[in-house]
């Protein structure tokens, strides 16, 4: 329920922007869809989330459409895959726009996805709305650019205020190298520095990666000089 509950929120918020926006365009045919471009990972290790999403606005959509559609058009969902990175959204941003004259996107998923295709939209005038993406970079990402998701910036203090209430005052860092986990790290981090806290370590890894044997060795290794040097 909550899903879908995001679906058609996203679906009337795309449905304000037609109205608005299209007061200073064209007057299109009345028999003509009104074309929404969606960006989502399908694929990889992020398409689990990206098949739930596509499922929750093709709801939305069949509920709108099953009701006439707005001011009796239609709404016609061109899905793309973003693959949860900057480059293949920006690329299905660059077609959404440029071939199919979509000017209404729902996405990214991801934050990579968003970003990546945010300074894409905003440059051509294009509401760019993603249901579920968190980055504290998307708040400035542009005038066109919206999201209906919590940014990390509450998270990230959150998360850090909560181990200090608990006692710990020194941890390690492993994060994955995606736009999500670094802006959640750098609120974190610096939050928990402000509140005291000591960040002994902060590693990255790539998301394919399987075996974090060299991370766990690199820390040893730095912890056993800090003690020598101290």
């Amino acid at each position: 329920m909550k899903k879908i509950i995001i679906g058609i929120a996203v679906i009337i918020l795309i449905v304000v922007g037609v109205s608005y926006f299209g007061k200073n365009s064209s007057q299109p045919s009345a028999k003509e869809p009104i074309k929404i471009g969606v960006i989502l990972p399908l694929t990889g290790d992020a398409a689990t989330i990206g098949e739930s999403l596509k499922n929750t606005i093709t709801i939305a959509t069949e509920e709108i459409n099953g009701s006439g559609g707005v001011k009796n058009r239609l709404l016609e969902m061109i899905y793309e895959d973003g693959k949860c990175g900057g480059l293949a959204s920006a690329n299905a941003t660059q077609k959404l726009i440029n071939i199919d004259k979509v000017k209404f996107i729902i996405g990214g998923a991801c934050s990579g996805e968003t970003l990546g295709s945010a300074p894409i939209a905003e440059s051509s005038k294009v509401v760019l709305l993603s249901p579920i993406s968190s980055s504290p970079d998307i708040t400035n990402a542009g005038d066109y650019v919206f999201r209906n998701f919590a940014s990390d910036a509450s998270s990230g203090n959150k998360i850090a205020e909560a181990i200090i209430d608990i006692g710990h005052k020194k941890v390690a860092v492993i994060s994955e190298q995606t736009d999500y986990s670094q802006a959640l790290r750098k609120v974190f981090e610096k939050r928990f520095t402000e509140l005291s806290g000591t960040i002994t370590t902060s590693e990255t890894y790539t998301t394919n990666t399987r075996d974090f044997r060299t991370q766990h060795r690199q820390y040893i290794w730095r912890q056993h000089m800090t003690q020598l040097i101290s």
